[in-house]
């Protein structure tokens, strides 16, 4: 939730605003909006969160989204654009259901260069284009690969699984995880891009 947080802040985004949470799984973002006074909405293709009178679920296709056009003060997507087939699609509907001057709230993995691409993820700069081809002017960009590494070591050292990811010169990683990378990132609607 920390970086989630980082995203809320560094956004701006007003008190009592109307937040959705594309890919909200079981919905623990969207009580974190709730809880800090925004309107929050999630959807999912599968209905994996709780029902709740405070928050409205929604069980929709990222690339046909069942919510009104220009609805929404913010979109956030944390960890959604890296599992999409077309991104650019998910974006584009994210664009549609905005209001004028909405914000789009990321965060997600990325590649940091494109030398192995086997995780089928993108690049910092294809991020970005494809994101200001969708209509939106990149305000922020921030790495945040160290937090992610951090919390992977965290996950198996809790879980006593640091032992299998080493490998027998000593070394530990993942194969191709010097590669990765996590962002958060705000982006504008219809705004022209400054990068």
């Amino acid at each position: 939730m920390k970086l989630t947080e980082r995203l809320i802040e560094l956004s701006g985004i007003p008190d009592h605003a109307s937040i959705v949470d594309l890919g909200c799984g079981n919905g623990i973002v969207c009580d974190f909006l709730h809880h800090k006074e925004f309107q929050a909405t999630g959807i999912d293709q599968e209905i994996r969160f709780r029902k709740s009178e405070d928050i409205g679920f929604v069980q929709g296709n990222f690339h046909n989204l069942p919510l009104s056009t220009n609805f929404f003060d913010a979109v956030m997507m944390e960890c959604v654009l890296s599992i999409q087939d077309d991104p650019s699609a998910g974006l584009s509907e994210a664009h549609r259901i905005l209001k004028q001057s909405g914000l789009l709230l990321l965060s997600d993995l990325y590649l940091q260069s494109d030398q192995d691409n086997s995780y089928r993820l993108h690049t910092k700069n294809l991020y970005l284009e494809v994101i200001q081809k969708a209509g939106f002017q990149i305000i922020l960009w921030e790495d945040h690969t160290r937090e992610l590494r951090n919390l992977i070591f965290e996950i198996l050292w809790k879980q006593d699984l640091t032992e299998s990811f080493c490998i027998s010169n000593g070394h530990h990683g993942i194969k191709g995880s010097k590669n990765l990378g996590y962002f958060i990132l705000i982006g504008r609607k219809n705004a022209q891009s400054c990068i």
